[in-house]
Formats: C-alpha cells, structure tokens, sequence
C-alpha cells in the first residue's frame, strides 16, 4: 500500500494553518465537516456506538434544511463533508438531492453507508463523488447476520458490484470492524471487496470500550488478526489496497492515547439529523459537545465558533473520559509537529 493514501494521519499537516490559529485562539471554519441526514437505521449492528442517541432524537432531515446547509457550507468556506450518522444516511430520500447540490457548489463530498439501499437512480450521483465507504464487516451471509442483524449480504454484494461497474472518479472501499464474530475472516473479507470491484479493503478494530454491551477481549487474537491483514495485503494491486488502521491502537488492540490534550475538533464538527452541532463524529449527543443548535439557522454555529463558550467546551473535554479517539493523529500532529517543531519542518 502506498504512503500516500486516505488513512495516512500526516495528512493533517496539510491544514497546519488551522492548527496554528487553533493553538493561538483564532479558529478558522472547519474543512471538513460531517452531515447526518438521518437518524433512523435499517440494521440493527451489535458494535453500533450511536444506538442510545438515535433512540433519543430520532428523524430526518427535511430537504429545505439539507439544502440550506449546502449555501451555508459553501458561504463559510468548508472544503467538504462526509455524509454519515447517526443513522444511514440513504433512508433520508432527501440525502441524494443534497450531494447533488454539493458538486454544483464544489464541495466535495463523502458517504458511509451500509449499501443496502443503494439502487440505479442514485448510481450516476454517487459514481462522481470522492469516496464511498461501504460498512459491511462480514465474508459470508451467517457473519453478516450476526453482526448486523438482517439478511441484507447479498443484497448489498449486488447492489456494491453494479455500483463498481460504473463508478467514475469515486473510490469505494468496503469497511470491516474487527471483532470477535469475524476476526478469523479478514483475507476473505480482502478478497470479496477485490472480487466486488472495490478500490480496497479498510480493517481496523471495533472500539469495544465505545460500546454498552459486553467487552470482548480482542487482544488474545492480536497474532491471528495480524496474520491476517498480512495475508489479505498479498491481494493489493494497482487498482485494490488493503487499508488497515491501527495506529490508534497499542500493539494489543487496547485503546492508545498519545496526546496530553484534544484541542484539534475545530477542524470538523457534525451537524446531526437532530438538529445540533456536535464537536466531536465520536461524541453525537454527549453531553459537554454540543456547541449549538444549526436548525433552523446553520448561522448560529458559525456565530458561536471561536466563542469563550466554544474555547471552553474544549477545555473541558477530559480525553479519559472520551470514546476512543478518532482525531487521535490530528491531536498527536497539533502536539508534536505545530506547538513542538520536532519535525524540523523549515529544513530539508
């Protein structure tokens, strides 16, 4: 796999004005930021982090909103967005509308979604789009199912190959969270993603400690899950990556933090399916990352962002509280490359 890929964490350093003007005070508006047009789901997913705050807002988006959202990206100067959840995003029949009129706006745009709804009306929008992650998990229909609870496998292998036949410039990958139902099968998750016309393939494990049910100890697999990933990288190729992530992980899987303090969530936020913005995609409704409210005026936020109020939420967070880390290379990179020069970055 080549070092210059989407899951690279360096990648930060090519916003270090935005971690310059964090650290002085001075934000910028985020560049990138995530969109939930829904809140409602069609699985029901054991490792699912969001399932408590779905139960408590649940709802869509209503198209005017959606595309108020669109103008106010647009005006504020964010680069792009990432179109998740909450819940998926595709059971919001307004979702396609709104990446629509992102690519007349120039906004570049993202989906996760668990595929399952995926048809041919939508196949021309999604196929110009940056990047599809397809959350799937599994290698066979009996995983599948015990993971994410329908019978949706075949379903969604369909409708992912017809997409891949005509995809245009978007890379779309199919996204497995290891855990204890499918850690003996990541070569042949590899392999199906390859099979399936996929760009690659992307692993990395669930964060059990995010959850409320029952942890399960993956450490005792950590030699089988990196055989694996070995294994399935013998499938990479000019056109097929294997994308496994762990670098926010210790060496047996526990949850790593290397940052004293999180101070990079202005690069990003989450406007939800219910109507807040929340600092932290890893943080939907908990309490202490909400800045405010975007609906019915998406101006609000921007009125709110830098505020004393909005500083010192961020002060507040206590990392040994949080969920796992998903800005953990972006917390490490505001560390030790912009407030410590360890990089040397004037020099050759």
């Amino acid at each position: 796999m080549s070092d210059f890929n989407a899951f690279n964490k360096f990648k930060g350093l090519l916003h270090r004005e935005h971690f310059e003007n964090i650290n002085s005070g001075n934000f910028l508006p985020p560049y990138c930021v995530c969109t939930d047009p829904s809140n409602m789901c069609n699985q029901n997913c054991v490792y699912c982090n969001s399932n408590q705050y779905r139960r408590k807002s649940p709802g869509v988006m209503t198209k005017k909103h959606l595309l108020s959202l669109v103008s106010f990206f647009k005006d504020w100067g964010i680069q792009s967005t990432i179109i998740e959840g909450g819940g998926e995003p595709l059971i919001n029949t307004n979702t396609m509308c709104f990446i629509d009129q992102c690519q007349m706006y120039d906004i570049e745009v993202g989906i996760i979604t668990n595929g399952v709804l995926i048809n041919n009306s939508m196949i021309n929008s999604l196929s110009g789009i940056r990047f599809i992650g397809i959350s799937f998990d599994a290698s066979n229909k009996k995983t599948y199912k015990a993971i994410r609870g329908t019978d949706d496998f075949n379903a969604v292998v369909g409708n992912v190959t017809e997409l891949n036949k005509h995809k245009k410039s978007v890379d779309v990958n199919l996204k497995m969270l290891i855990q204890e139902h499918n850690y003996t099968e990541i070569y042949d998750f590899a392999k199906l993603a390859k099979e399936m016309g996929c760009n690659g393939a992307h692993i990395k494990p669930v964060a059990y400690e995010n959850l409320p049910i029952k942890k399960y100890d993956l450490s005792q697999h950590t030699k089988e899950i990196n055989e694996g990933i070995l294994k399935a990288k013998e499938l990479e190729s000019n056109t097929f990556e294997v994308h496994a992530v762990m670098y926010k992980f210790g060496d047996t899987l526990e949850h790593k933090v290397k940052f004293n303090k999180c101070t990079s969530t202005p690069i990003g936020g989450v406007f939800g399916a219910d109507g807040n913005f929340w600092l932290c995609y890893n943080m939907r409704g908990i309490n202490g990352f909400k800045l405010g409210s975007h609906n019915p005026d998406p101006y609000n936020i921007k009125r709110l962002w830098g505020g004393n109020y909005h500083k010192s939420l961020i002060n507040d967070i206590d990392i040994g509280k949080c969920m796992r880390c998903g800005l953990t290379g972006y917390n490490e990179i505001s560390e030790n490359c912009i407030k410590q020069d360890k990089l040397f970055w004037k020099f050759l």
